[in-house]
């Protein structure tokens, strides 16, 4: 998997938006990914530096784009 630069215009809050809006904790999230809490919340706080893959399986999990993280 390739980590892939996301621009610094990703806000960590619309993925936590998002997650709130669908209705997921994050200790659900991380279940459904099959990683631990803590490894979820890195990609939530920081999805910077998160491997593409990563965020597309979130954005699948909340039924978004990947875009969706991102501030126009």
């Amino acid at each position: 998997m390739a980590n892939v630069i996301i621009p610094e215009t990703v806000a960590s809050g619309n993925i936590k938006l998002l997650r709130t809006k669908a209705g997921f904790t994050q200790e659900e999230m991380a279940s459904k990914m099959g990683v631990a809490r803590a490894t979820y919340l890195k990609y939530e706080n920081n999805p910077y530096d998160t491997d593409i893959n990563i965020l597309i399986a979130i954005a699948r999990l909340l039924d978004c784009q990947v875009a969706d993280f991102i501030v126009q």
